[in-house]
């Protein structure tokens, strides 16, 4: 482990690059590095790229497999990204080592990885290897409108509620654990009726809304995520690259297209060399975690056998034959753009630099580097992270380990230059909840906070929102064996705009959009537009984009009567920085700007 970190610090610092040239930062893999992918790709990001002419070049890199010789392939390159991404025209081989040489203007830089020496093809399941006793069966509805009579096998919803919520409806996505219930989406109204529900067959987790508008959820049988637009139509999928199988446990999508995804590594370990009694051919999991671009080109790789030991895990027997080591659960992208993650079986989050992949600090645990100031009860088997105003973080504390057993919300301040942390903040139910497995917090931008309880092991209780005071405002819950993965609320717009300004004597002559107003604004806005009498017929759409000119949000698309329009847009979740609104229909469209100002 040592010295693999001393390889690359040799390598930031000039001591593998000759002076002059420009250093890598970045490498993927990381160089003498082990358990790699056959379809791994070689990623290289330097702080001063070179010319399109140079990576173009025949001999700007050379790989070449102990087993395999000299591997052609593609090169992928970004100059406003910083990043190189060769692409091997067909897999490296089982246990061979890769040798990379990359050459600019006579200097030559050089390293080494190693392949995989065997796949492994047991097969385990992330979600059971954290409930070993759930199995879940399906039911085959689709598509079901919210006005029509529920399916029978629709699990009965009951709701609590205590005072005023914050705006927006709740997204669920249940399953059974046993019975006769079925697994769904749902979007749910605040007196508990559908507004959107969808059977599924096969088994589905975090469904949620992402800032580009998208409705994004995991389906557990084909290892990938699905991406719905506002008429629940799938138009577009995400998974993960270089031969990895991707993980259900959590989805980030970025406004610039980039999106995050987790990745269990199963690898044959021989235990008996670091533990006795260890198993002699272990398969032990390890954690994968990638960054993708809109293009699902892989351009950020972290691996915990380059950084974790895995003696790390708490509470586990390391001479049993399955060891799930890190358990990663959670993904959040911090406010300086590094990465923060959780891991179940470390009882830790962990925080790694975005540009070099290294270690920022980790939290909790055993390898933990924070001191807490006020309070000695640790979280465990926790199952989010989220970064909330203010220095602070926020994670879901499953609690396996108190005593007795409790789950909770639980923030703290973290000062990460000192490695302090002060908890600022917690709710515990009354009478107090516990959920062995599964489970989110989420702050919402009033100040609420919602609770997705995950698999309550005596009570119905499935999410609860609570205000700043850790007063309980509202609640749902499902019958005994039916489970909800996570719970979100997000603000979710489907229905027609407020119609202004119309008689019936004033009929639009053609479309028209408006300028927004207030402009700038903070953090909400109004936008007019005008829809003609021919038409009806059309599907309209409204959409922001970013400055960059992704899509970061569809505020409509339906067809509307002609008439004029008013619609709100709420930028909550968004920075500061110039928005573009476009109006389009058939063969018009028309975009204007507008400036969020916080």
């Amino acid at each position: 482990m040592f010295s693999k970190r001393f390889f690359v610090l040799l390598l930031l610092i000039g001591g593998i690059v000759k002076a002059g040239t420009n250093p890598f930062y970045y490498v993927s893999p990381m160089p003498e590095s082990d358990y790699n992918k056959k379809e791994t790709t070689i990623i290289l990001k330097t702080l001063s790229m070179p010319s399109e002419n140079v990576i173009k070049s025949a001999d700007f890199i050379n790989v070449k497999g102990s087993l395999s010789g000299e591997v052609k392939g593609k090169i992928i390159f970004s100059h406003q990204e910083n990043y190189i991404i060769f692409k091997p025209d067909k897999p490296f081989q089982n246990a061979e080592t890769v040798t990379v040489k990359v050459k600019n203007n006579g200097d030559i830089f050089q390293f080494k990885f190693n392949i995989e020496k065997i796949t492994v093809t047991e097969k385990f399941s992330s979600l059971e290897l954290e409930l070993n006793d759930a199995r879940m069966e399906y039911g085959e509805q689709r598509n079901v409108k919210p006005s029509d009579s529920l399916p029978t096998n629709f699990p009965p919803i009951t709701v609590k509620q205590y005072g005023q919520t914050a705006p927006g409806k709740v997204f669920l996505s249940n399953f059974k654990v046993f019975g006769l219930y079925g697994a769904y989406l749902m979007i749910l109204n605040n007196n508990g009726s559908p507004f959107f529900y969808e059977a599924k067959t096969n088994n589905c987790y975090d469904f949620k809304k992402q800032p580009n508008g998208l409705l994004t959820y995991a389906d557990y049988n084909k290892k990938m995520f699905y991406g719905l637009d506002t008429n629940y139509i799938v138009v577009d999928s995400f998974y993960a690259g270089n031969g990895y199988t991707t993980d259900e446990h959590e989805l980030v999508i970025m406004t610039n297209g980039h999106y995050f995804v987790l990745i269990y590594d199963p690898q044959l370990v021989n235990m008996s060399l670091i533990i006795p009694g260890g198993d002699t051919a272990a398969v032990v999991i390890g954690l994968v975690v990638q960054e993708l671009d809109e293009n699902k080109n892989v351009v950020f790789q972290w691996k915990s056998w380059d950084h974790f030991s895995i003696l790390d895990a708490t509470g586990l027997d390391f001479t049993v034959h399955t060891i799930d080591y890190v358990h990663g659960n959670a993904i959040e992208v911090d406010d300086d753009g590094h990465i923060m993650f959780s891991s179940r079986n470390l009882d830790e989050v962990t925080k790694i630099n975005r540009q070099t992949g290294n270690i920022i600090w980790r939290f909790g645990g055993k390898n933990n580097q924070f001191t807490l100031t006020n309070d000695t009860m640790w979280f465990y088997r926790q199952h989010s992270i989220r970064r909330v105003h203010g220095g602070k973080v926020i994670l879901y504390d499953n609690g396996n380990f108190h005593i007795p057993k409790f789950s909770r919300a639980v923030e703290y301040y973290l000062d990460e230059v000192n490695k302090l942390a002060t908890q600022t903040w917690q709710y515990r139910n009354t009478p107090d909840v516990y959920a062995s497995a599964m489970g989110n917090v989420q702050r919402l931008p009033n100040g609420n906070t919602i609770i997705g309880w995950g698999y309550t092991n005596a009570t119905r209780v499935t999410m609860t929102e609570v205000n700043a005071a850790g007063t309980k405002l509202y609640e749902i819950e499902f019958p005994n064996a039916v489970v909800s993965y996570r719970a979100f609320r997000h603000e979710y717009k489907e229905s027609i705009p407020t119609i202004i300004g119309k008689t019936n004597n004033e009929v639009p002559s053609q479309f028209s959009l408006s300028q927004n107003y207030p402009n700038p604004f903070n953090p909400s806005t109004k936008i007019k537009f005008s829809v003609p009498e021919n038409s009806v017929s059309e599907n309209i759409s409204l959409k922001i984009f970013d400055i960059t000119g992704k899509q970061v949000e569809m505020l409509l698309s339906l067809a509307l009567p002609a008439g004029n329009y008013e619609i709100e847009w709420n930028a909550s979740f968004y920075s500061s920085g110039i928005y573009f609104y476009q109006l389009s229909s058939g063969n018009f469209t028309e975009t204007k700007k507008m400036i969020l100002l916080r």
